[in-house]
């Protein structure tokens, strides 16, 4: 597991910036998981410490038992912080691969995702590219874990599918 994000000031990312001349660009990108918070404030308070931009949610729906992490809830919260919210419902793991995962059958989830991600979500994939390139954003799912979340999956394929050199930071 990568260390635990050191808290620095950064720039905003601006796309323009970008090499021209074919070399890759790193972007940092920010990954939480929101079961172990209790306080919807103390999260929005890290992300923004953390100099989160942008929190994009890639749950497939952006409910929760816990009280303010619930899409309108954690918006509100998140933007009292002035970081803002972004759901990408496209990006959140099918019941049927969730369900997998939460059976222990982590490797049979992580390759039905794989290949929703592959074949049925790639112009997705490329929109959440752009999105996370606009802003210093962070994925968040409800596992604290990445290795039994799907983030860790979206992560691979930006890689791999479209060559996106991560700079991954886990906040916690």
């Amino acid at each position: 597991m990568a260390a635990a994000l050191e808290l620095v000031e950064a720039a905003p990312f601006d796309p323009s910036e970008l090499p021209t001349d074919g070399r890759a660009c790193s972007v940092w990108i920010g990954s939480i998981g929101y079961e172990r918070y209790r306080s919807v404030e103390d999260f929005a308070r890290l992300l923004a410490g953390a100099g989160v931009e942008r929190l994009v949610d890639v749950r497939e729906l952006p409910i929760s038992r816990r009280r303010g992490f619930a899409k309108s809830a954690l918006a509100a919260a998140l933007a009292e912080e002035s970081v803002e919210y972004l759901h990408l419902r496209s990006m959140g793991n099918p019941k049927e691969f969730r369900d997998l995962y939460k059976s222990g059958k982590v490797a049979e989830g992580r390759a039905g995702y794989e290949q929703l991600l592959a074949h049925k979500r790639t112009e997705e994939l490329r929109e959440l590219a752009a999105t996370i390139q606009e802003k210093r954003s962070a994925l968040m799912c409800v596992e604290a874990e990445e290795d039994v979340c799907h983030r860790q999956v979206i992560f691979e394929a930006l890689r791999d599918q479209l060559g996106l050199d991560l700079d991954i930071a886990q906040i916690v």
